[in-house]
């Protein structure tokens, strides 16, 4: 059975069992600008264009890394893909789209009204859901700008004051663009509460090259719940990335949303220590490392061995679940 048919029948227990990234369909998408006021010089609020509201979907595993799941988005129809609205960001913007088809379709997007949405890969994004459930409005925020960078020399303490203060400028922007634009739904049904998916839900906790050592939820993950920390023998865990997924899924009328908490973990080996911890299981006898050798490795660095992406988290975020609501 094809990937993209295990997805159709079940998308939420795919998304337990398989890292799912959405890289998006690499086109130019046009927007049009809905200014707010405290930005009169920069189109900081954006609405996708009704001709780019939805691409053609199928689903394979990542060309050079089989451990993840790419969801490979296109503009031209083609036999056995599915239909998809879909959403992506621009760097300290927001932008939002309606799950509803355009009236201006033509072609093969005539009168097409899709099941499924998908969003751009999110490392500190915030997503917004706001609406009616069978005609919502999806927005995704950035704010990369906004009162530090997360390169910087930070503490634990400044990091997570750094990334609430981003997630309340995200929510800054959202409410403007309501408050500005607000947008209503076609049939007239009663609007839900607006929930938001934010960096601190859909992160991992040791998502941060400056805090390495908080990783004890992806290393247990990844070995199964038996260790938090591998450091044996010249072999050790590290986590290289972290991201977050967010997809919608319609179900006989009615959207529900969903995050995918996911990060790619790394055994890194060192040769010098692996040798040494093999030289002192076999006896001191041995003689075949010459002194140059053990000091050339010596110097060496952690080498990846091997590297997989691991979903930790999926859970629904609106209109039930663990989304914040945002008033």
């Amino acid at each position: 059975m094809s990937l993209l048919k295990l997805f159709l029948e079940e998308p939420e227990e795919f998304a337990r069992q398989n890292s799912l990234s959405i890289p998006g369909p690499g086109v130019s998408i046009q927007f049009k600008d809905k200014p707010l006021e405290e930005d009169e010089n920069e189109a900081s609020a954006l609405q996708v264009g009704s001709a780019d509201r939805i691409f053609w979907f199928d689903i394979d595993r990542t060309k050079g890394d089989r451990s993840n799941v790419e969801v490979q988005l296109q503009r031209d129809y083609e036999e056995g893909l599915v239909p998809a609205y879909w959403l992506p960001w621009e760097e300290n913007k927001i932008i939002r789209t309606a799950l509803r088809p355009s009236k201006k379709a033509k072609g093969t997007l005539k009168d097409v009204d899709p099941d499924f949405f998908f969003t751009a890969p999110l490392n500190g994004c915030s997503i917004f859901v706001e609406g009616t459930l069978q005609q919502p409005t999806v927005y995704h925020a950035n704010a990369r700008a906004h009162a530090g960078s997360f390169t910087t020399d930070l503490t634990k303490q400044q990091f997570k004051k750094l990334q609430q203060d981003k997630i309340e400028e995200m929510q800054r922007k959202y409410a403007a663009m309501v408050q500005a634009h607000p947008k209503e739904s076609r049939d007239g049904s009663k609007s839900l509460y607006t929930k938001q998916a934010a960096m601190t839900d859909y992160l991992s906790r040791g998502h941060s090259p400056l805090f390495p050592s908080d990783l004890e939820e992806v290393v247990r993950a990844a070995t199964g719940g038996k260790v938090s920390k591998i450091e044996i023998a010249g072999k050790k865990i590290v986590v290289s990335n972290a991201e977050g997924t967010v997809f919608g899924v319609r179900r006989k009328g009615d959207w529900a949303f969903y995050y995918q908490k996911r990060v790619r973990y790394e055994y890194l080996v060192n040769d010098y220590e692996v040798n040494r911890a093999q030289r002192n299981i076999l006896g001191k006898g041995l003689t075949w490392l010459s002194p140059s050798d053990w000091a050339e490795w010596s110097n060496s660095s952690w080498r990846v061995e091997t590297a997989s992406w691991l979903p930790l988290q999926f859970e629904e975020f609106w209109p039930n679940g663990k989304g914040r609501v945002v008033v």
